[in-house]
């Protein structure tokens, strides 16, 4: 009995030595991240790839979400959602927003001069949305580069910051009547209420990827049968993300989900990758 405690304490005493070196390689990382982030927006050392977003009515390209990339000198490849919750964390996600929505606005419009004219998706956060004014200085940027808003796709994080963000709504309404089109991104995985929810002018539905994992429960496939159904009903576009099979594409065709996104098609591209895929696969007439 007392070398079992021996070897429960030695046991603990362990972890927590793993635990605590865990906790300040975390640390370490994120006060890093936090050091050089804002010089590497300034000096453009971050960069952006776009994943290609496909119509399930001809399985050829719609359109394509812009994602970020950083390749840290220490850390090196640094993910888009530790990038965000850093700058979210400073009070700095403006700026990493409307730098990935400009960066956007100049390949649409390189896009545009070879010919292809696509559906373009940004990310742009809840904490973005509430300072007073984004909404204009979004338009006023399409415009510099002649891009029709009703071109680009805006996608706001369904989360609890949408019942208390007063201010974002506004700016939502406003960037609506401007004519971008308005996602809800990762539905169903946060907490803000169906009430709230409606009253944003939103285009667009888009599950987030942890659901396909969890497809084989049953109780997963009633809820995405109920927001396709939901989606339907109110005549919003409907998009799944993060489909890696030719299992999981045709099981969101069954349920007339209009556009697919995942590895199954691409992973996320250059804008080199990304022009030779548009020329194999296509351009949809559902555009």
């Amino acid at each position: 009995m007392f070398f079992a405690k021996e070897r429960a304490k030695k046991e603990d005493f362990i972890y927590a030595i793993e635990y605590t070196e865990e906790l300040r390689s975390i640390r370490k990382k994120n006060n890093l991240i936090i050091r050089d982030i804002k010089d590497a927006l300034i000096n453009k050392k971050l960069y952006t790839v776009y994943q290609p977003q496909i119509s399930s009515l001809d399985d050829k390209i719609k359109g394509y979400e812009t994602l970020i990339r950083w390749n840290h000198e220490t850390l090196g490849s640094i993910s888009a959602s530790d990038i965000v919750k850093t700058l979210e964390e400073i009070d700095a996600i403006k700026d990493l927003d409307l730098y990935v929505f400009e960066s956007t606005c100049e390949f649409q419009s390189r896009l545009i001069q070879n010919n292809i004219e696509l559906q373009c998706s940004v990310n742009i956060s809840i904490n973005t949305l509430k300072h007073r004014g984004v909404g204009s200085n979004l338009y006023k940027i399409s415009k510099n580069y002649n891009l029709k808003p009703e071109n680009i796709t805006l996608e706001i994080l369904e989360n609890a910051d949408l019942e208390v963000r007063g201010n974002a709504i506004n700016e939502i309404i406003k960037l609506k009547k401007y004519g971008f089109k308005i996602s809800i991104d990762d539905f169903g995985k946060g907490y803000s209420s169906i009430n709230r929810v409606l009253k944003i002018p939103f285009d667009q539905i888009k599950i987030p990827k942890d659901f396909i994992s969890d497809i084989p429960n049953s109780k997963y496939i009633a809820i995405i049968n109920s927001i396709s159904n939901f989606a339907k009903t109110l005549g919003a576009e409907l998009v799944i993300e993060g489909v890696e099979s030719k299992e999981y594409y045709d099981f969101f065709k069954l349920l007339d989900f209009d556009v697919i996104q995942g590895f199954y098609f691409s992973k996320a591209l250059n804008e080199k990758e990304f022009l030779e895929y548009v020329n194999n696969l296509g351009v949809s007439v559902s555009i």
